[in-house]
């Protein structure tokens, strides 16, 4: 699977947002492993991904067996894994487009993400196309998250002509309490 330019660029930029390559980072709606892949690219070794969609793990697993088989991949519907995670338990959640935005706003998906996230929630968002409209600024400020970085829009190329795709870094405020 060939990557282009902007997938590249942000998961660098991703890369020097992150604070430490031994935190554990959480990839929600991981897919077939791209994301992933170029973490492990880029030193990070202690890799999570949750899928809702068995047959993209499945690929992942055939596509990328090295990051496959040193990261822990679980096909789980989000509502249901971050139900049944601790407190706390991933250093950096991550989720690129499409995946979070589609959840239903019956279950409160950014409390969540906060609840299971030590310090850092990194998220790119197709703010144009969601499926639920949410602001995220604010949903985050109120779970004890600011925004310490944001671009928008994400690149100029076809992918997002056609609605905002947006990178926006999120910290957990009081560090201290982590």
């Amino acid at each position: 699977m060939k990557l282009d330019d902007v997938t590249i660029q942000t998961m660098a930029l991703i890369g020097n947002i992150i604070h430490s390559k031994d935190y554990s980072i959480i990839d929600f709606g991981c897919n077939c492993g791209r994301h992933l892949a170029l973490l492990w690219q880029m030193g990070y070794r202690n890799l999570f991904g949750v899928d809702a969609c068995k047959d993209a793990i499945s690929e992942f697993s055939r596509i990328h067996p090295d990051v496959y088989a040193g990261s822990e991949i679980t096909h789980d519907m989000f509502e249901h894994f971050l139900s049944n995670s601790a407190r706390r338990s991933f250093d950096v959640v991550f989720s690129w487009s499409a995946t979070i935005e589609l959840v239903h706003p019956s279950f409160n998906i950014v409390k969540e993400i906060c609840r299971v996230a030590r310090y850092q929630v990194i998220l790119v968002l197709n703010e144009g196309a969601q499926g639920y409209t949410r602001f995220w600024i604010y949903e985050f400020n109120k779970n004890g998250f600011d925004l310490s970085y944001a671009l928008r829009p994400l690149g100029s190329d076809e992918s997002v002509r056609n609605y905002t795709t947006s990178l926006c870094c999120f910290r957990r405020r009081n560090l201290s309490d982590a």
